[in-house]
């Protein structure tokens, strides 16, 4: 049977509703483990309630131990959920076709990480995910499934968090699909933004004077 790795931080709440929620559909197919950064958090919690095998692995994948947890299998997968922490080149190449992200929004554009807030915060009309390879370029590697949504006035962050879960799990059992069979997916088109991790206080900031002065707009800070 092929193994599916979700690899995530341990009180990551991205990684414990996606694998909420693409438990069901994927269980069933696929061997499932988790690896996490640390051994508490409330995706460890999820992990455990839905008998998801759990390692804690730190903060560094290391391709020499991910292939000693998938000997027994036919084939592999490593799935990035909101995963933090830098993936050195060589580790990235020696797992070439076998790590794919999650990332919260529509690419080439919204680049970075916490997505969902910057969409929010710059009140944009539609806020979406995409499922992708990885590669030593951040949030740049092949496309393999995209999703967006209206973004509506009355959304709070909260509920684009959850929702942006929802579409990837909607879309991770067609993507994984993909890439067992060797599918190389899309390469990304055109130019996009990175956005610059922000904390809360600001993102409430921004969204408080895209409310009040909506024919002058500011975005949150990118590159």
């Amino acid at each position: 049977m092929n193994k599916v790795i979700f690899v995530g931080e341990g009180n990551s709440l991205k990684a414990q509703y996606i694998m909420e929620l693409a438990h069901q559909s994927l269980n069933s197919h696929y061997q499932l483990m988790f690896f996490s950064s640390c051994s508490e958090g409330c995706a460890v919690t999820a992990a455990k309630r839905l008998d998801i095998e759990h390692h804690v692995t730190g903060k560094a994948i290391c391709s020499t131990q991910v292939k000693s947890f998938t000997a027994d299998c036919d084939d592999y997968i490593l799935v990035l959920l909101g995963w933090p922490y830098i993936i050195k080149a060589r580790e990235i190449n020696a797992l070439d076709g076998k790590l794919i992200n999650c990332h919260g929004s529509y690419l080439p554009d919204y680049k970075g990480s916490r997505a969902y807030m910057h969409y929010w915060a710059n009140i944009e009309e539609y806020y979406g995910i995409t499922i992708h390879y990885v590669s030593e370029q951040v949030d740049a590697g092949n496309i393999l499934a995209q999703s967006k949504l209206k973004l509506f006035p009355e959304e709070t962050p909260k509920i684009l968090h959850y929702r942006m879960c929802e579409l990837i799990a909607h879309e991770l059992p067609k993507s994984l699909k993909m890439v067992f069979l060797g599918d190389k997916g899309k390469p990304q088109t055109g130019s996009g933004r990175y956005f610059l991790k922000q904390d809360r206080e600001f993102f409430h900031s921004i969204r408080e004077h895209n409310e009040k002065n909506p024919s002058d707009k500011v975005l949150t800070p990118y590159k």
